[in-house]
This record gives structure tokens, C-alpha cells and sequence, in this order.
């Protein structure tokens, strides 16, 4: 069971299950199985006395029902209909509005404008960011992460480029919790945003490493991480004079939006983006020309 999730969601999992097993033990309580009045008390005492938001309290619910599943025992809390209501009230009350701003076409324009295309951390940073926009892909599916071990999804080998069409091997991600990884195919647009482009040129000048290294590396070699990633992306919108509010999901954000601008339907924008569900609709951000123009096409039909 353990290897269905990734090393990172499974030390996360580690440690809210010992802040679970520590709170049953205070309560006189079992833990495994435990009765869904316990569950009511640790989420109420999560966000009561320890002032978490729903999002961090549905963190630990998920681990407690893993903890269940992996030693065999039936989970039903999520599907009681007072446990429902304790968690509704507790969205109801702390759940932030999302106020990242989707980076889209014009904004990636601007950025390109600040980069000076002769420097080795320019063209890698631009190839990762046409890639992780083209793909729908988070940062750490472009990224190196230091911590457990060393996580990445996309290898040096993972990069087939042949003419005008580009196949990237993702080897892991979010939402593939058996490691089967996938493969993502793009074509050559011969616009600025071209990620196939983009990668033919820092290909060329990538430094050799093996094959199972990460893509995405510095001239000597160094991975390229997430956090670098983002402080480059946060400078380079400033530089650009981009008001948004630009995180490193803005680029999925952003890429989920601009397909939804251009007339994509949802179906194709959920399986381009590898989304299992409807949470996909909470990234869309529709401008008022898309809208002006879904308007007229009512009109037009």
C-alpha cells in the first residue's frame, strides 16, 4: 500500500498519523479502529486549538484513512453525515479565497522580454516554464527536490525530440500513485511560446549527465530545484512590471485558463492536465473578452 503514494506524501502521512496517535492516546481512544465521535473531536481540536484551516485538516483525515486502509480496517468517516457537517462548517469559516492569478500568453511575452536568451540559466529557466505552461505541469514535475532522497519526474532520458514533435516521459506525478508515469506529446507551434523550441535550444547546450538524472540542470550540472524556479519566475515578473499575483501554480492556473479561453472543452482541459476530478474547475479564470465572446456565441447560434 505504501507504494501507491509518493515518498513525500508518505512521510507527510507519518507524521500526521503520530499527531493522530498521540491525540487518541490523550482521549483514551483507539486509534485503529477508531469510531467516527473520535474523528469528530481530533478535526475539532485541530482547528480549535490548533487553528488549522479545512485544507490542512483534510490533510489529516486523508492520513488517518490511509492508517485505517494499510492495516486492513474499513473507512467510512467521510461519509457520515455528521462528520460532513463538521467539515462543511470548518471550510465554511477558514477557507481563503485563491487569489493566485493565472499567468498567461501575455504575461510569459513579457517575462520572455526580461530574459537576456545568451545565458545558460536564461534558457533553461525558459524552456522549464514553456514546458511546465505547454503541459499543464506543476513545478515539481520541471523541478529537482532535494528533500527525501531526491525527488524529480522527468529525466534526461525522458525527452524524445524528433523534427517538430516533442514526447516528454513524465516518471511520476500528483495524482499517479502506482508510478505507472505518462507520456506527454507536443508539437512544434513556431510561436514565442513554443516549448518545443525552447527545449531544442537548451538541449544544445545542456551539459552531458547521465540518463537518469533530472532534465533540468545548471551548467555544472547542479539540478535545477523548485525554489530556484520560483524566486526566478517571482523576479522575472517584476522585472516585467506584472501586477499579478504570480505563485508557481499560476502556470497550471494559467494554462487551464487560457485553454478555456480558446474554446477547449473541459473534458480535453481535464485530461490534458491529468486531472482525476472536477477540481479542475477551481483553476479557471475566465477574462471578460472569453466571456464577451461566449455571450456572443449564444447569440450566434
Amino acid at each position: 500500500m505504501l507504494r501507491g503514494i509518493a515518498k513525500s506524501t508518505a512521510s507527510d502521512y507519518a507524521r500526521k498519523q503520530a499527531t493522530f496517535a498521540g491525540f487518541c492516546i490523550n482521549v483514551g481512544q483507539n486509534s485503529v479502529p477508531c469510531n467516527i465521535d473520535t474523528m469528530i473531536k481530533f478535526v475539532t481540536w485541530l482547528h480549535s486549538v490548533k487553528m488549522l484551516a479545512a485544507s490542512s485538516i483534510k490533510g489529516f483525515v486523508a492520513a488517518v484513512r490511509h492508517l485505517h486502509l494499510i492495516n486492513g480496517e474499513v473507512w467510512s468517516a467521510n461519509q457520515d453525515p455528521r462528520f460532513q457537517l463538521i467539515m462543511a462548517g470548518i471550510s465554511k469559516r477558514t477557507s481563503p479565497k485563491d487569489n493566485r492569478d493565472p499567468l498567461l500568453p501575455a504575461d510569459m511575452e513579457g517575462i520572455k522580454s526580461t530574459l537576456a536568451m545568451a545565458e545558460y540559466d536564461n534558457i533553461l529557466f525558459w524552456s522549464a516554464l514553456t514546458l511546465a505552461f505547454g503541459g499543464f505541469l506543476r513545478v515539481g514535475e520541471v523541478s529537482y527536490n532535494p528533500l527525501h532522497g531526491g525527488c524529480f519526474s522527468i529525466a534526461s532520458s525522458g525527452v524524445d525530440l524528433r523534427g517538430t514533435e516533442m514526447t516528454i516521459e513524465l516518471r511520476n506525478s500528483k495524482n499517479d500513485r502506482e508510478h505507472e508515469g505518462c507520456k506527454i506529446v507536443f508539437k512544434a507551434g513556431g510561436n514565442i511560446l513554443c516549448p518545443v523550441s525552447a527545449m531544442e535550444k537548451f538541449l544544445n547546450i545542456r551539459p552531458p549527465t547521465t540518463r537518469d538524472s533530472p532534465l533540468f540542470v545548471h551548467i555544472r550540472g547542479m539540478p535545477m530545484t523548485g525554489a530556484w524556479f520560483r524566486n526566478k519566475l517571482s523576479e522575472c515578473c517584476k522585472e516585467a512590471g506584472i501586477k499579478k499575483i504570480i505563485k508557481g501554480h499560476s502556470i497550471r492556473i494559467g494554462a487551464a485558463s487560457e485553454a478555456v479561453n480558446q474554446g477547449i472543452p473541459f473534458h480535453i482541459i481535464q485530461s490534458m492536465g491529468r486531472w482525476k476530478s472536477d477540481c479542475a474547475k477551481r483553476y479557471i479564470r475566465l477574462t471578460g473578452s472569453s466571456m464577451a465572446n461566449f455571450r456572443m456565441a449564444l447569440t450566434n447560434i
